[in-house]
């Protein structure tokens, strides 16, 4: 499958810092779905922040076959949205179309554009609340609708699942599955191994500095989420993978 973003040799991380991930060689397979798995400090976020432009790599290579400046829409974590501040849902959804349309720019004749993002993630009835007012699943839709205005061909989500109700999880992953059927590509860091195994294609694992990719189905069988022998040598020097096998047979 041809790869929409390559990674070859790839160290991330902050400058001035030590590298969190080095030695990087992956892709994301255009039109595909591709999980980050790993502890929490592993460095998905820091991909996701490399990838887009963000965070500067700090040696090797990232290799686009998009215009990272426009193809590219960001879900950045839940915990970063400043919720005091006094904008409504409306408003706060409509700036996922600055990079088209500029800030300045009066956003009535994109109204009904935004609507009808907001009624695809199932929260047009609060169009006009604050969203310090919403609950953590209306927020996490809210920044999923405004990833779907921009229209972009890579989708960057950092944990767009963790601590919101089933319902909000339920209708993510349709209007995920529905971008991808319309051409998109989706790169997500998810902590739900079920959910990996059951809706995504391939994995980057992230343990100890180091990163492999598999298929999904290689890693994790749905039903016992026992490891399977393919990946079962890169489990065995893993502390995290180790830990997940564990908790997994006592539950």
């Amino acid at each position: 499958m041809q790869a929409i973003v390559e990674m070859d040799n790839l160290a991330i991380g902050h400058r001035n810092h030590q590298a969190v991930v080095s030695d990087i060689h992956a892709q994301v397979p255009s039109n595909g779905m591709l999980a980050l798995v790993g502890p929490n400090g592993a460095g998905k976020s820091t991909l996701l922040k490399t990838i887009l432009g963000l965070v500067k790599p700090l040696d090797g290579g990232l290799h686009y076959h998009l215009d990272p400046r426009k193809d590219i829409a960001y879900m950045p974590q839940l915990c970063s949205v400043d919720r005091s501040f006094p904008i409504c849902l409306e408003e706060f959804v409509s700036t996922g179309l600055w990079a088209k349309t500029g800030w300045w720019r009066p956003m009535r004749r994109y109204q009904q554009e935004v609507r009808e993002a907001l009624a695809q993630v199932g929260i047009e009835q609060l169009a006009g609340k604050l969203i310090e007012e919403l609950s953590g699943g209306q927020l996490q839709r809210a920044l999923f609708a405004r990833m779907l205005l921009q229209n972009s061909k890579l989708l960057l989500l950092d944990e767009p699942f963790n601590g919101v109700d089933e319902a909000t999880v339920k209708i993510l992953l349709q209007q995920l599955k529905r971008c991808r059927e319309n051409g998109a590509t989706i790169v997500a860091a998810i902590h739900d191994l079920e959910l990996v195994t059951q809706h995504f294609d391939q994995c980057l694992l992230f343990d100890s500095g180091t990163v492999v990719q598999v298929d999904c189905q290689e890693l994790l069988t749905p039903s016992k989420l026992t490891l399977t022998k393919p990946v079962a040598s890169i489990a065995k020097t893993t502390s995290f993978y180790q830990h997940l096998t564990r908790d997994k047979k006592h539950a």
